[in-house]
């Protein structure tokens, strides 16, 4: 009796086993790419990449470059840095992608001021420190 419960706790498994459809992996979303000015071309470290709507970001290192990978990506990418226009990408999900960032300079000319001061005469009337030195005298 313990023989055929056996055999059929097997059977009932193996058709489980076979019957069941695999469980798909998430796909991840990988995009790398740099980060330089739009004018010098010169790369600009520690600007801030982020997947927008989201909480998934990364900063760009000392060449400019990031790279971020995540399953739970937006379809924009925002690039933004203090001193520059902020910038957005589209990005295709589940897809391994270069979005490279040529940020422009974010620029206010401000017109110039001129300080000027009236001239005033000296004057030694009421004046504590010539009273002082007079009595010296």
């Amino acid at each position: 009796m313990n023989f055929k419960y056996y055999i059929l706790i097997n059977v009932v498994v193996l058709i489980f086993f076979f019957n069941t459809k695999p469980a798909v992996a998430q796909k991840m979303t990988r995009v790398r790419g740099t980060v330089v000015d739009a004018k010098t071309k010169e790369p600009l470290p520690f600007v801030n990449v982020i997947f927008v709507g989201k909480n998934i970001g990364t900063i760009t290192d000392y060449n400019g470059k990031y790279s971020i990978e995540t399953q739970w990506p937006s379809s924009k990418l925002e690039a933004s840095f203090l001193g520059y226009k902020k910038q957005y990408k589209n990005i295709i999900k589940e897809k391994n992608q270069v979005v490279n960032f040529r940020l422009e300079a974010n620029t206010i000319i401000l017109d110039e001021a001129v300080v000027v001061s009236k001239k005033k005469r000296y004057r030694n009337k009421n004046n504590p420190a010539v009273e002082l030195i007079e009595k010296n005298i």
